[in-house]
């Protein structure tokens, strides 16, 4: 009798462990997930929005990934390639068209090597590697050279219709490093 008291008490310390632990996991995935306009989790499309303090109400990509653009690219010319793509990865599209997203304005452009990349407004649109859980939005005003090239990001806040004109932030020299991401 002892002994099936000690399993049955062992079950429930176990059930409540687990249901602790899922509950934990729940609430440091939730930052990462996207919102619908509607205030529903997920996305409706390749593309979602999301809303980040100190930024505002973001597009993100299926797994609730800030999405950037640069002042240097534009759909006809796109110059994020080679080590640009070591730190800012394309949002790619999954076909021809972006259906179902959150926002209008949304396109499918062609990069240099062929593939299909979402842009909004015309400009191409990127994730951010050193993006975390912790800091979604780190690519925000972020300046970087690539090939000679100058980039200052944004986060593609959704306005109404509009892209930010936020000037960048000033350059504190802090490096990027490598690693992080989701």
């Amino acid at each position: 009798m002892v002994h099936l008291r000690m399993q049955s008490a062992r079950r429930a310390t176990g059930v409540l462990c687990g249901l602790a632990a899922a509950l934990v996991l729940t609430a440091c995935g939730s930052e990462g997930q996207a919102s619908s306009p509607a205030g529903g989790t997920g996305t409706s499309g390749p593309v979602g929005t999301r809303d980040l303090d100190g930024v505002g109400t973001v597009l993100v990509d299926t797994v609730g990934r800030t999405l950037y653009f640069t002042d240097s690219d534009t759909a006809g010319e796109i110059k994020c390639t080679a080590e640009c793509l070591d730190l800012w990865i394309p949002a790619e599209a999954p076909g021809d068209t972006v259906d179902g997203a959150p926002v209008g304005d949304l396109s499918v452009i062609s990069r240099p090597d062929g593939t299909k990349q979402i842009a909004f407004q015309d400009k191409p649109l990127y994730t951010f590697k050193l993006d975390s859980p912790n800091k979604p939005s780190a690519g925000h005003n972020a300046s970087d050279t690539f090939g000679g090239v100058d980039f200052t990001w944004h986060a593609a806040v959704v306005d109404g219709a509009a892209l930010p004109q936020q000037p960048p932030k000033q350059d504190d020299g802090g490096g990027y490093g490598r690693g992080g991401g989701y």
